[in-house]
């Protein structure tokens, strides 16, 4: 027999609470349901039971991509601010057959919470696409009391950040399409055309032009080393892979990237975008500052922002403001700085960060735009550069074919 402490709410809904003994979890909670007690916590604390994980319904080979997460949040979100307290919420969800992985989701945290566990370490339990950040937000929200106000917020977040990411992959589908077409296009031409073209040529016996000669020596090296230089180009390809996963290059790809031209600017924006907002929730929900930015760090995949960021922390646990820290790193957009400063003179640091936020999702907008409006005309001038030396090296050595065959 084994001992448990619960706490539990009774049939008036006033909370009760007291310790029990059962041979397991299991029988413990048809205790308290014998009782009409809706348990809220259930503690093991005494005894040689099995552990309560290996008896809790596993999700097992269950996975939520994100817009499973975000359809998550939004039912829970709905429920909860319907006046539904947590698990009958969750039993709702688990009812729904058309759910798939969400109803098992569902299914798997009510039963950890019965087993009085929180919803927070629940989540954070379950590993099926609740990052870090997410289960801390649910935590403050446990802590704070305002569970259904935190969740509202954070379908808000994950929509702005899921709305952010499409906007960068729909700019690249475009140009990512001409550059496939084209490349697919010289294929053809190398492989298919001038080789034909270059038996004609040849039986005449005259010397072709330059561009002629050219054109038909790289068609023959294609087809017969070409896989050579597809080789060359996956090993190069490989060991850069390879190297930017290195404890050296790791580092060093993460800052570059925010260097190269055009493409830099658009990264550095989205993250300034993802960064405000997301302190900006933490802060209007009652996080402190300085436990806001260490969820941030702990959140951050790119070690260089991750290394920028334990520096602030640094400095604001010294008693630093977070506009001075922000300076210190020489990370930030000094108009950024400012306005964060700004923020923090007149008390509303929520309210700025979110204006900031909006401010570099419009601006972030804007540069995907103006280099999209970049990129296609780019790369069609220069396919049709290259189709238009290929079809000028083809009619000269036609012409020079037909004046050898006239004489």
């Amino acid at each position: 027999m084994s001992s448990f402490r619960y706490h539990a709410l009774d049939a008036t809904g006033e909370k009760t609470q007291g310790v029990l003994e059962a041979k397991s979890r299991a029988q413990a909670l048809k205790e308290l349901d014998k009782k009409r007690l809706q348990p809220i916590k259930l503690i093991e604390i005494s005894g040689t039971s099995t552990p309560s994980n290996e008896r809790e319904s596993e999700v097992k080979g269950a996975t939520l991509n994100r817009s499973q997460v975000i359809a998550f949040t939004e039912e829970m979100s709905d429920l909860m601010e319907g006046g539904l307290l947590l698990e009958p919420a969750l039993q709702i969800m688990e009812k729904r057959s058309e759910a798939g992985n969400l109803r098992a989701v569902a299914q798997s945290l009510r039963q950890k919470i019965r087993d009085g566990m929180s919803f927070s370490s629940a989540i954070r339990s379950e590993k099926v696409g609740f990052d870090e950040l997410y289960c801390s937000m649910i935590s403050a929200g446990e802590i704070s009391g305002a569970l259904p106000d935190i969740m509202k917020r954070q379908l808000g977040f994950l929509k702005a950040i899921d709305e952010l990411r499409s906007k960068v992959i729909q700019s690249l589908l475009y140009p990512t399409f001409l550059i496939v077409a084209g490349v697919g296009l010289m294929g053809v031409f190398m492989t298919v055309l001038v080789p034909q073209l270059t038996t004609l040529m040849t039986k005449t016996g005259k010397t072709l032009p330059l561009a002629t000669r050219i054109l038909i020596d790289s068609s023959q090296f294609i087809q017969t080393k070409g896989w050579l230089l597809f080789v060359l180009l996956c090993v190069i390809i490989l060991l850069f892979s390879a190297w930017i996963q290195s404890k050296k290059g790791k580092p060093w790809w993460h800052q570059i990237q925010y260097e190269i031209p055009l493409l830099g600017t658009v990264l550095m924006s989205q993250f300034l975008t993802q960064w405000t907002y997301t302190l900006s929730s933490l802060i209007a929900n009652g996080i402190p500052l300085l436990n806001g930015l260490q969820l941030l760090r702990e959140s951050a995949v790119n070690l260089y922002w991750h290394r920028v960021q334990s520096q602030m922390i640094q400095n604001v646990a010294e008693g630093i403001s977070l506009s001075k820290a922000m300076e210190k790193t020489a990370a930030f957009p000094p108009a950024l700085i400012d306005l964060i400063r700004v923020g923090e003179q007149t008390g509303s640091l929520a309210k700025s960060l979110e204006k900031i936020s909006l401010r570099y999702d419009k601006s972030m907008t804007l540069q995907i735009s103006r280099i999209t409006a970049l990129i296609q005309p780019t790369i069609i001038v220069c396919l049709a550069l290259l189709i238009g030396v290929i079809a000028y090296s083809i009619v000269t050595g036609i012409f020079q074919t037909l004046s050898g065959i006239g004489k």
